[in-house]
């Protein structure tokens, strides 16, 4: 998984070396990206301070929440995806349940 900081697009290679890397396009920069659920899905956080989950498969959007007051400078999956920790520059960090964000969200916000 790749993301360019002056590009709003997100690169995904599939462990076959004979695929095709698969690429979507984001609404704003991002400062991270990562693989969670074995790679099914990507989250990244924004200069912005929003957390966006996308799935890998086809790139399709699955939540978008407004997470910090400043730019995320640091996320941090649990070794079973269960949870992420996300920090901004500000130094303020969060830990949120990706599956209650997953299964539930629109795009009006969560509470970690």
């Amino acid at each position: 998984i790749t993301c360019q900081e002056s590009k709003t697009q997100v690169t995904c290679w599939q462990y076959d070396a004979t695929s095709e890397p698969y690429k979507f396009q984001v609404k704003e920069e991002l400062t991270e990206v990562k693989p969670i659920y074995q790679g099914m899905y990507i989250v990244g956080g924004s200069k912005s301070g929003n957390l966006y989950i996308w799935n890998c498969q086809n790139g399709n959007l699955l939540a978008e929440m407004f997470a910090h007051n400043e730019s995320i400078s640091s996320m941090c999956p649990s070794e079973d995806s269960s949870l992420l920790l996300t920090a901004c520059i500000g130094g303020t960090a969060k830990l949120w349940i990706l599956g209650d964000i997953i299964s539930s969200r629109g795009e009006d916000g969560a509470s970690p």
